[in-house]
């Protein structure tokens, strides 16, 4: 046997009714199955069996870039995937399956590469023990325990084959999981009514800094750019706890920075998000002449709208100018000379 057949046999070995290993698994057996090897050479070693495995069509390997091990040289899989037995050693012909009635438009499909079929067939066998049934979990977690690989099924769920199929998380039984929303409450002697969002990181921090001495906010919130999409529900229940009459957004003037809360204001409803028209004209009137890094010109206009009218007049041309104000122009010492709003 040489030391290939040995290393293949091993992974089946470890494998049992598995066809995926996680890389940690695949050290594992290399260094059992072949351990002179795992000494002297180690990572070029291993690196060199898998490739002689998959090209012999034993193994296969993720694609994506990301799924890769890329240092230190050479990159490892951070999975592989046994072949599965085939008839007459010929590509399974997924036309040939019986899927579920949720994925019978996969016969639709004119080819399926090999590796997401195999992640198709996992989904097959969870269905077939009983998968409908199960607790949603977060998809990281489903997405080890089918497909070994945590990150792998979310992309296989934003893919364009998981929407013409009609693949999604409740048929999967999985739930996102949104990042936990961080906020620091106001002076407990503040009669302020409002909550503040603020879009970045290092102006939150000293717009918490400066709340803190000065009471202008209930709170002062981190909205974290994008992700502020997925804290809307944990923002209304700060809003009830502490009483809250509205909600305030300051973030950068850009068409991003506009369509964040904009978005936001639609999906929370009769929760009013409202400019923080007070921090916008400072942002403005610091970018004033500045010379900043020009971008492509982009004035969406449902991000607009969401200005009242005197902020849209000053936006719009900005914008539309190829231009962008970072909110980070408003910062501590500018808010050290700016008390607290009567």
């Amino acid at each position: 046997m040489s030391a290939t057949e040995a290393l293949l046999f091993a992974l089946r070995e470890r494998a049992g009714k598995r066809r995926r290993l996680a890389l940690d698994d695949v050290w594992h057996v290399f260094r059992g199955a072949l351990a002179i090897e795992y000494s002297d050479r180690g990572r070029e070693a291993l690196a060199g069996y898998l490739t002689a495995l998959r090209d012999q069509g034993h193994l296969q390997l993720p694609q994506q870039r990301s799924l890769w091990d890329l240092t230190p040289a050479p990159p490892l899989p951070r999975w592989v995937q046994l072949a599965g037995p085939t008839s007459e050693g010929a590509p399974i012909d997924h036309r040939s399956i019986a899927w579920p009635p949720e994925l019978a438009r996969l016969i639709d499909e004119p080819r399926i590469a090999a590796d997401v079929l195999a992640d198709l067939l996992e989904i097959k066998r969870f269905l077939a023990e009983g998968g409908r049934r199960r607790e949603p979990v977060p998809l990281r977690e489903r997405s080890v325990e089918l497909l070994g690989d945590e990150k792998r099924l979310d992309v296989l769920l934003r893919s364009r084959l998981a929407a013409r199929v009609g693949l999604g998380p409740e048929l999967l039984r999985v739930r996102a999981v949104p990042v936990p929303i961080v906020w620091e409450p106001g002076p407990a002697a503040s009669d302020a009514t409002t909550i503040l969002v603020i879009e970045n990181l290092h102006t939150y921090d000293s717009f918490r800094r400066w709340n803190a001495r000065e009471g202008g906010y209930l709170a002062v919130v981190y909205g974290s750019g994008k992700a502020f999409a997925g804290m809307l529900d944990d923002l209304g229940r700060i809003v009830v706890e502490l009483g809250a009459f509205e909600i305030h957004y300051f973030g950068d003037l850009d068409a991003e920075g506009l369509q964040i809360p904009a978005a936001a204001a639609r999906a929370l409803g009769a929760l009013p998000l409202l400019p923080a028209e007070r921090w916008y004209d400072l942002l403005l009137d610091r970018g004033a002449g500045r010379s900043l890094p020009d971008v492509e010109p982009n004035a969406p206009e449902s991000g607009l709208q969401w200005l009242p009218e005197r902020l849209r007049a000053r936006v719009r041309p900005l914008l539309v100018a190829g231009r962008r104000l970072p909110q980070e122009l408003v910062g501590w010492e500018q808010l050290r000379e700016s008390p607290r709003q009567k």
